[in-house]
């Protein structure tokens, strides 16, 4: 019996080893669902001397631009990911690449329409932003608001404990039915104000521009459209968002495996950088 005890305390202890150097080494950032995210902090915090133009955005923008079969002018470069990290996630790789980077003349939040009402509220929160962005290198750039929507999430104190952290495991999360009704949430606006004024303060250029979208959703866009109304929304509705739904551009159902996704998306590449940009 002392033996068996023996061997499971080894078992156990060897496995607790294992988890902590997995997660001190950072290894589990190269095989989670949620790697992008990981992938695209690691390229926001590099020194890239040449680029000019920065995309940031969701996992349309990912599919497009950071495709290896795709070549981009190696002065422009895209961060975009997943539209899980909400747009405060957007805002913290963007300071991230402004902070090291002073070359950057031009930004665009390639983003689509149906993911402004977010607002740190759904299933994916807990694993693509806690995770990632919860930290103390980010905590002064984290508004009240998102602190209270965090703080809402079950276990987000343990999202940084080792054994959780290397893992995909997702508490459920009560989603505010409310915020599914507007266009914008209270943190994406909030965020994309941030975003003017981080790019205004170094002279870059900032817009928020469009994917190709099905055209069978033509009609959930100008929903969209009726919800952003100007006097909602009037200082950023002007400056951005009169431009963004002008810019919108439909394409054949066939090309999507899904809602938003291509099938090939290689093959629109350039049509996306001719049509939004």
């Amino acid at each position: 019996m002392k033996s068996f005890l023996v061997r499971v305390c080894l078992f156990f202890g060897c496995l607790l080893l294992l988890t902590y150097a997995v997660y001190y080494l950072e290894l589990y950032a190269y095989f989670l669902p949620n790697k992008e995210v990981f992938d695209a902090i690691k390229e926001s915090k590099k020194k890239k001397e040449k680029v000019r133009t920065l995309i940031i955005g969701d996992s349309v923008g990912r599919q497009l631009f950071n495709d290896a079969k795709v070549e981009l002018p190696d002065t422009l470069l895209s961060l975009s990911c997943n539209q899980a990290i909400d747009l405060v996630g957007q805002y913290l790789l963007l300071k991230n690449f402004l902070d090291n980077n002073s070359s950057v003349q031009k930004v665009y939040l390639f983003y689509n329409p149906f993911s402004f009402k977010n607002n740190l509220d759904h299933k994916f929160t807990y694993n693509y932003f806690i995770k990632p962005f919860y930290k103390k290198e980010y905590m002064p750039s984290l508004n009240q608001e998102v602190l209270r929507q965090v703080h809402k999430i079950p276990y987000y104190k343990l999202a940084d404990f080792p054994p959780v952290a290397i893992t995909f495991w997702t508490p459920d999360v009560q989603q505010d039915t409310t915020s599914q009704k507007l266009f914008l949430s209270e943190i994406s606006a909030g965020y994309i104000k941030k975003m003017q004024d981080l790019t205004r303060s170094r002279n870059i250029s900032f817009e928020i521009v469009p994917p190709p979208l099905k055209i069978s959703r033509k009609q959930q866009v100008n929903d969209l459209y009726e919800l952003a109304k100007p006097e909602k929304y009037p200082e950023l509705f002007s400056d951005l968002f009169t431009s963004y739904f002008n810019r919108m551009y439909y394409l054949p159902d066939s090309l999507y495996v899904d809602g938003m996704h291509f099938k090939r998306p290689e093959k629109y590449t350039h049509l996306a950088l001719q049509k939004s940009f």
